[in-house]
């Protein structure tokens, strides 16, 4: 067994599955790192070749590793960029050699996630072309790099733009789109997926996680979908909410579930079949929605879907200033509990 991923800090770690018996697949994305090439954000024909590149070299050079029905027996684990990629590999692999993965504070739709309602997030879009041209990732790609510049320049993404946006997303193959002179999207291919997403995530927010979670419960396989207190939110980045987490397990979990001893059980579950991790697997939650920040969450079978529409006065929010504007739209009556999308 082998799972494949780069960890999330606090979650996961490589020890962990070491010590349990795992061979572990640490490697650098591409334009990261000591890999070569510019980080051209998952896409499907650079990234994807890649990563199948990577899996290939893994079945012809380690002799470790274990195969099930002449197919290698695979995971993958990771969280945001390191949530993308195992999406990716899955969709693209012609081989299908995937059988659990674990995708944490990713995205479905990178023209939603930095432009919803068609207007720009400008703020992560100065950081990811700033932190590109200065940062550890300087080896960004001149086509993403003008899409962000130009994105900035405009307030928002033309159509061309937010169709390359999409093309890096597992949208694109859950949509079963196709681009001129692109890959044609293959529908996304069954895997057992147990997805977490930052309930205060503002790059990548639970709509997204929850558009994954469908996509893939269509495709097939054991699907589930739980929140948690750690997200993308600047000015940190891939970063903790701030304030008031009381310590550092409650960061990373839902109710009486932590991510990374559901991780570590789901991958015993499904890559190791051993049948005490599967009882636990089955009584896993379809979904825990984390309400406080000390890591309270309520249990679903569903994520309900706000469906009241409220009037909301347009505002003119100065662009990169820590202002707020408040706009009261419902007042609960404890105990109420308001947990969805």
């Amino acid at each position: 067994e082998a799972p494949v991923g780069t960890p999330l800090a606090d979650i996961q770690t490589v020890k962990q599955f070491l010590d349990a018996g795992y061979g572990v697949l640490s490697f650098d994305q591409r334009g990261f790192g000591a890999s070569g090439g510019t980080v051209t954000v998952m896409d499907p024909d650079r990234d994807g070749a890649s990563l199948i590149a990577l899996v290939d070299w893994a079945q012809v050079n380690l002799d470790w590793l274990q195969y099930r029905d002449g197919n290698m027996v695979l995971g993958a684990y990771g969280g945001s960029y390191g949530g993308g990629y195992q999406l990716l590999l899955n969709n693209i692999d012609p081989r299908r050699r995937l059988d659990a993965i674990v995708p944490s504070i990713t995205w479905n739709d990178l023209s939603y996630s930095l432009s919803p309602g068609g207007v720009l997030k400008s703020g992560y879009g100065v950081a990811l072309t700033a932190v590109g041209e200065v940062g550890s990732i300087a080896n960004l790609d001149n086509e993403v790099r003008q899409l962000l510049i130009n994105g900035l320049a405009n307030n928002r993404f033309s159509s061309e733009e937010q169709a390359s946006l999409i093309y890096r997303s597992n949208r694109y193959f859950c949509d079963g789109d196709t681009l001129p002179g692109k890959r044609a999207a293959s529908t996304p291919r069954a895997v057992d997926a147990l997805f977490f997403q930052g309930m205060h995530d503002v790059l990548f927010n639970f709509n997204e996680a929850l558009a994954n979670y469908e996509c893939q419960s269509r495709a097939g396989g054991d699907v589930r979908l739980l929140s948690y207190n750690i997200g993308h939110v600047l000015p940190s980045g891939t970063g903790l909410i701030s304030g008031g987490l009381s310590a550092p397990a409650d960061f990373a979990r839902c109710g009486p579930y932590i991510a990374g001893e559901m991780t570590l059980t789901w991958f015993n579950a499904k890559l190791k079949r051993d049948p005490g991790a599967q009882a636990a697997v089955n009584a896993f939650p379809e979904h825990c929605v984390v309400l406080e920040s000390n890591g309270e969450g309520v249990l679903l079978n569903r994520i309900p879907r706000g469906g009241t529409e409220y009037p909301i006065v347009q505002t003119l929010v100065p662009q990169l200033l820590p202002l707020q504007t408040s706009v009261p739209l419902f007042t609960a009556e404890i105990p109420t509990v308001i947990a969805g999308i």
